[in-house]
């Protein structure tokens, strides 16, 4: 379904300039960007796509001046224009759409940069050019062995909580995310401490450093059994 709003447009804005007006066409299910030049009410807001202002009904909250990726919905009927702007999660991107998407945000059309939009979506992360491009480029610094999937979302959860897209932040972030529970970790530093002080290699340790791993072994100890409670409680 197409829907010529050109004159419609004219109508709302009150143009009155000579010469040959500009016109819009768009189809349902079609991805446009745009911004929001003026919020008209709690829903309806004036946004430049285009360079054409378009008086459009948004499906989720948008702030004037945010630029984002708006998808055109199925009630645009009428004259009236319904934009669903691409930033929320409740569903994900059809995959007749991810081409355009992919277009205009500057990615190449392949899995690895669908994958990233879709989680970008998932997420709730604007799907700018901007904010593509920076995690695509965080992406490409992942270590070699590293899993990337898991990769990709310590970026995109770095993004979301405006943490540094860095690769420094998302390698952290991955170990918090995917990485082996805290206590697990104690829990393989006090078995390795627990070796260390065995009768047959604890000879071979300085008495100062006997007595360090010593107390350090014990703290572990008891910092892990805190570990494990909270872990427990959060079961429950």
């Amino acid at each position: 379904m197409n829907m010529q709003i050109g004159q419609l447009i004219r109508g709302l804005m009150g143009e009155t300039q000579a010469g040959e007006p500009k016109s819009l066409e768009l189809k349902v299910g079609q991805v446009v960007k745009g911004m929001v030049l003026q919020l008209l009410s709690e829903s309806d807001a004036l946004v430049n796509i285009n360079g054409v202002h378009v008086r459009a009904k948004l499906e989720a909250p948008l702030q004037q001046g945010q630029v984002t990726l708006m998808q055109v919905q199925p009630n645009s009927v009428g004259g009236q224009v319904v934009l669903k702007p691409m930033t929320s999660g409740d569903a994900p991107i059809p995959e007749a759409t991810l081409t355009e998407v992919l277009k205009n945000v500057g990615l190449k059309d392949q899995p690895a940069s669908r994958e990233l939009l879709k989680l970008m979506q998932q997420f709730g992360v604007p799907l700018t050019r901007g904010n593509a491009q920076q995690l695509q480029a965080v992406v490409a610094q992942m270590p070699q062995g590293a899993n990337s999937a898991e990769w990709t979302e310590a970026a995109i959860v770095a993004m979301k909580r405006n943490l540094p897209v860095t690769a420094g932040t998302v390698r952290a972030l991955a170990q918090v995310i995917h990485g082996a529970p805290f206590h697990q970790e104690l829990d393989k530093l006090s078995t390795q401490l627990r070796e260390a002080l065995q009768p047959s290699r604890a000879a071979e340790l300085p008495p100062a450093a006997r007595e360090a791993a010593g107390k350090l072994l014990a703290l572990l100890g008891g910092v892990a059994d805190g570990a494990r409670s909270v872990v427990a409680g959060g079961r429950g």
